[in-house]
């Protein structure tokens, strides 16, 4: 990072900087020091006094302003007074003492150390051969006495920043493919899954594309939705219906499903989410191109979905497509959506009224609107079509955990919300054998995307966001979350959210049915090398504070802030502690989030992070930050120290 920053201020390309471009350099880096200071310290460092400085000069330079004391502290306790250095005997005792991971070994530290010097002789090589100059000042070599190897204090710093020290554990993030992970029931995970995964944008006059489908299959999503329509020539297409939206093939999207939808060494299922609005002949054809194009791949009714009466696991559906949508002996009538129950009436016009809410603000002529409820009325499936759907969405009556277990529910954000509220613990029974899709409410135009945690809280599978709106933070959230498991687009969910049986219960609203399990106390030590955000990337130095926020069920959810630090960006300390009350650690992650303090306009986001509580490392741990697109900035990072125990 501060190589490339370096090239970037060496404009004319002589290995050099003037004063100017060090001052340049210097704001870039996020760092706000006094010209007269800045001027002496340049003067210093400008050895051969010829007005420039080169890059190792600059180095040191930026080695003696980045001062981290916090760290200095942790390594002066643990190292050598005599030798001020770490080896293998006094490594292994700041890991088990300090970091608490006392199953490393002395023997694995000594390996470590060793290969570690290795590393830092093949930096320094490198860095020698990109800048043109030696590196003696920036790369300190180990010092062997005997046959051990010494980690200095400079080494001990790089070491604390490093991906080795991340206050994630590192395994939760491999892919479990071989130890029963993906063995049980498809109801049993949760599923990376799109909504109106056509649109590049806006939802009313955006563009449809079938690259969209590709760009979101990459991202090892695998649950995308197919809007589709009566074209013209007897040709199915998808566009959002009654909208200025661009339209697509329906062959064309099918043909690039099955190119890309295993290509990238993930060969775990992919549901189709079918919102079907053509007449009988077109569904036929829908019906024989995914016949024609998907052939094997395709499961082809309830029927190879099932084991018995629960569905099959994603390793057993390896490589294959699987259709969701209404089956004909599923079709929806007026009088079904007559209900006793009071929760269940109240999605059901939750349901009705966002419809029309949608239709109207969209511009639906009323006639239409009108004529489309009746066609809806009539509506029929068409068998062929009817016959691959192997996950059918049947009429929401309550929660009749006697439906056949291929039998789901599908409705919006709104509907969750009411039931969260009122049946949360109905809505995980009912998920525990049986899948639920959620997709956002009709009014949200712009693509913007809802929180996703009520819905997974309650176990529902198929939590559909607009991936088109990739820097949204509830998308942001998504896409970390399903880094775990190797990327592959399914996460187990908790125990309790499946288990079956006598005395399984589980309601994420309720205070009294849980008692708090753990205690997480944090110590926001310091930050690093933050980087300017676009709106400022050319302004003054920012003003960062660090912003916490427990997600989870409702009773651990809580926010707590940093001060700000002024004018500094490139490290400033906060060393502040914060302590959160968890009640269930396997849905908490914890969100932390920079922003640059506004003092008129809103605040300003900068970069940010979720950690799942079940998977954090106790001690002095570093965090990587990401951008607004869910990418790691690189050498970004916090500076944390963990303490997370049972109570």
């Amino acid at each position: 990072m501060l190589l490339k920053k370096w090239l970037i201020a060496d404009v004319n390309n002589d290995e050099k900087v003037d004063f100017g471009e060090f001052r340049g350099l210097c704001k870039n880096l996020n760092l706000k020091l006094k010209k007269s200071y800045l001027q002496n310290e340049f003067n210093t460092f400008d050895a051969d006094k010829n007005g420039t400085i080169d890059f190792e000069e600059f180095v040191t330079f930026f080695q003696s302003v980045l001062k981290r004391e916090e760290v200095d502290r942790i390594f002066v306790k643990y190292s050598s007074a005599k030798t001020h250095s770490m080896d293998a005997v006094l490594l292994t005792l700041f890991l088990h003492q300090e970091q608490q991971e006392t199953n490393v070994t002395l023997s694995e530290c000594e390996q470590f150390l060793k290969q570690l010097s290795q590393l830092n002789e093949y930096n320094r090589q490198r860095l020698a051969l990109s800048c043109g100059s030696p590196t003696n000042a920036v790369y300190s070599n180990f010092e062997p006495t005997t046959s051990t190897f010494q980690m200095n204090q400079y080494l001990f710093t790089r070491f604390m920043f490093s991906n080795l020290n991340n206050v994630v554990e590192p395994s939760i993030y491999k892919h479990r493919g071989d130890d029963g992970y993906m063995d049980q029931p498809l109801s049993h995970y949760w599923i990376a899954s799109s909504h109106n995964t056509y649109l590049t944008g806006h939802q009313l006059k955006g563009a449809s594309h079938v690259e969209m489908y590709r760009a979101v299959l990459h991202q090892n999503c695998r649950c995308v939705e197919l809007d589709c329509w009566d074209g013209p020539n007897g040709e199915p297409i998808i566009f959002h219906g009654y909208t200025l939206t661009s339209k697509i093939l329906f062959k064309d999207v099918v043909a690039c499903i099955n190119e890309c939808a295993f290509s990238r060494d993930n060969d775990y299922p992919i549901i189709l989410s079918l919102e079907v609005h053509c007449s009988l002949p077109q569904q036929t054809k829908m019906a024989q191109y995914f016949d024609e194009i998907f052939g094997e791949r395709l499961v082809r009714g309830p029927e190879q979905i099932c084991n018995g009466n629960t569905l099959k696991s994603p390793n057993q559906l390896l490589g294959k497509i699987i259709l969701k949508g209404i089956r004909e002996d599923q079709h929806v009538t007026p009088s079904e959506l007559l209900h006793k129950d009071s929760a269940t009436q109240l999605v059901i016009l939750q349901e009705e009224k966002e419809r029309a809410e949608a239709d109207l603000l969209r511009g639906v002529d009323q006639a239409v609107h009108g004529q489309y409820v009746e066609q809806n009325k009539e509506k029929r499936v068409a068998k062929a079509l009817s016959d691959m759907i192997s996950l059918s969405i049947v009429p929401f009556k309550g929660f009749d955990t006697t439906l056949k277990c291929w039998e789901m529910h599908n409705y919006s954000e709104s509907s969750l919300e009411t039931l969260y509220k009122k049946q949360a613990d109905k809505v995980v029974e009912f998920n525990k054998n049986h899948m639920t899709r959620i997709y956002p409410k009709g009014t949200r135009f712009g693509s913007s995307n809802f929180s996703p945690t009520p819905s997974w809280n309650t176990g529902c599978q198929i939590v559909s966001l607009n991936y088109q709106t990739a820097q949204d933070h509830d998308m942001r959230y998504h896409n970390i979350r399903f880094e775990e498991n190797g990327g592959c687009g399914y996460l187990l969910k908790p125990e309790v959210m499946c288990e079956q049986g006598k005395g399984a219960f589980f309601n994420p609203t309720l205070s009294l049915q849980l008692q708090p399990t753990h205690e997480l106390v944090i110590e926001i030590v310091s930050a690093e090398l933050l980087p300017k955000p676009k709106e400022n990337e050319k302004g003054n130095v920012i003003d960062p504070y660090v912003y916490m926020e427990m997600v989870g069920i409702k009773h651990d959810e809580k926010i707590q802030k940093t001060k700000t630090v002024w004018n500094n960006g490139l490290h400033p300390v906060y060393s502040e502690s914060f302590s959160f009350t968890i009640h269930c650690l396997q849905l908490a992650y914890l969100r932390l989030s920079v922003f640059d303090k506004q003092t008129v306009t809103k605040d300003i986001f900068i970069c940010e992070n979720y950690l799942p509580l079940r998977a954090i490392r106790n001690g002095y741990r570093s965090v990587d930050m990401r951008n607004k697109s869910s990418q790691i900035i690189d050498c970004c990072k916090l500076l944390v120290k963990v303490h997370l125990k049972e109570l």
